[in-house]
């Protein structure tokens, strides 16, 4: 998971830069459902994916995902899985 820092540089300027906060195990879930795919949206389905991963307390939106294919994902939506189990986040992938 990486978190985002915002600093100002010597000349004013602002850099925007992503920092890594934490390694978690994740199980990606296949993208978004059948009715998507019918609809004629794989563009859509293949940039939107399910991650659980195991309860973190200080889990936020504000944090993004990085996989072990090095790819982006911005997280959507953070859901509780039982009581502490795990947390299911819907992410959106993040374009180059």
């Amino acid at each position: 998971m990486q978190c985002i820092w915002v600093a100002q540089a010597q000349d004013g300027a602002e850099l925007v830069v992503w920092q890594d906060v934490a390694t978690v195990w994740a199980s990606k879930v296949e993208s978004l459902s059948l009715e998507a795919m019918r609809a004629d949206q794989a563009a859509q389905a293949e940039a939107a994916a399910v991650f659980r991963i195991r309860y973190h307390p200080n889990l936020r939106a504000e944090l993004r995902l990085v996989d072990d294919q090095s790819l982006v994902w911005n997280i959507e939506s953070i859901a509780e899985i039982g009581r502490r189990d795990g947390i299911e986040l819907r992410c959106s992938r993040v374009r180059d």
